[in-house]
């Protein structure tokens, strides 16, 4: 049976498996002021928790939101053992963590690729499914292929002049109806 894993995560320094005592969650560091916090599954579940439920208003900071609001709002007393962490609450605080994690995971994933088809030695039915990939990523294959623009009044420029007399009668009369309509809801609403 393998060894069951610690409930919390330890701090480590970086390049090393030797813990820094009492802490929650992983912190590496080449450097003292050069932290990188890992969190804890349970930590990412109340950090997600707190987001999707916290509303922000144009006068709050959310530098000064406490330990005490954020358990209030997730209902997690954990929170008030973790905020005093190194790079807890800096993590926490990070609302767009997910994108700049995606952006940084999106720049690994081109220079993979590129790499693949710049390597002679890489399959070359493998470089051009990269290729094919990255073509499709920029919207010149595929599913994301750009479509070109089309315009309202395209129609409009190859209709007869019966078809646009025809087309103007039934938008004027939609029209109409559309203004009916609204007239009688604003009397119902008064």
């Amino acid at each position: 049976m393998p060894p069951k894993k610690p409930l919390n995560s330890n701090i480590t320094k970086e390049g090393t498996d030797s813990p820094l005592e009492g802490a929650l969650g992983t912190v590496k560091s080449n450097k003292p002021s050069n932290l990188i916090f890992t969190p804890t599954p349970s930590m990412k579940r109340i950090k997600a928790r707190f987001w999707t439920r916290y509303q922000e208003t144009p006068t709050s900071q959310i530098s000064d939101v406490t330990a005490a609001e954020i358990a209030k709002v997730t209902g997690s007393a954990g929170i008030k053992n973790w905020w005093s962490k190194d790079g807890f609450k800096d993590w926490f605080l990070n609302k767009n963590e997910d994108k700049e994690r995606i952006s940084y995971l999106f720049d690994m994933s081109l220079e993979k690729l590129e790499d693949m088809i710049n390597d002679p030695s890489v399959n070359a039915g493998v470089r051009l499914n990269a290729i094919k990939l990255l073509a499709e990523m920029n919207g010149n294959i595929g599913k994301s292929k750009k479509q070109p623009e089309r315009f309202a009044d395209e129609q409009i420029e190859k209709m007869s002049e019966s078809q646009l007399i025809e087309f103007i009668k039934e938008k004027q009369i939609k029209l109409v109806e559309e203004k009916i309509i609204e007239a009688e809801t604003s009397k119902d609403g008064d």
